[in-house]
């Protein structure tokens, strides 16, 4: 069955400082009318994958955020900005400052029915004496 449609999915990137990346995932997601007279609610898990191509050993694929949708009859637009270390950024061999310097990611975003859960809680401990002239 065909789900949520996701469209012109854009990956952008900004160096934040030694350490640190910013990067910001957008997306379109389409309702069939089905979904939407049904109220239905749709995650998003957003990945991004480094593509250094068929010989590479070191693939790098990471689920950097979470979303969610109820259907409705216009398009969505969504962006979502997260922080990544840039040391999993920099995945390409070097040494000694020689080396591809250049490091090609692609993000994903994979939608699917959004699945309620039970939820539960506990109290803290409560600490009672019991006994003889109590």
């Amino acid at each position: 069955m065909k789900m949520a449609g996701i469209r012109n999915v854009t990956l952008e990137g900004e160096i934040i400082n030694s350490s640190k990346a910013k990067l910001t995932i957008g997306w379109r997601s389409t309702f069939r009318k089905q979904e939407v007279k049904a109220g239905m609610v749709f995650l998003y898990r957003i990945y991004i994958q480094n593509i250094d191509g068929a010989g590479d050993p070191d693939i790098r694929r990471r689920h950097v955020s979470t979303a969610w949708d109820q259907a409705r009859d216009t398009p969505i637009d969504r962006k979502i900005t997260v922080e990544v270390d840039r040391d999993f950024l920099n995945e390409d061999f070097q040494i000694l400052g020689f080396g591809d310097k250049t490091d090609e990611w692609v993000a994903e975003v994979k939608t699917s029915l959004f699945k309620p859960s039970l939820g539960s809680g506990k109290s803290s401990e409560l600490a009672m004496k019991f006994g003889v002239g109590e």
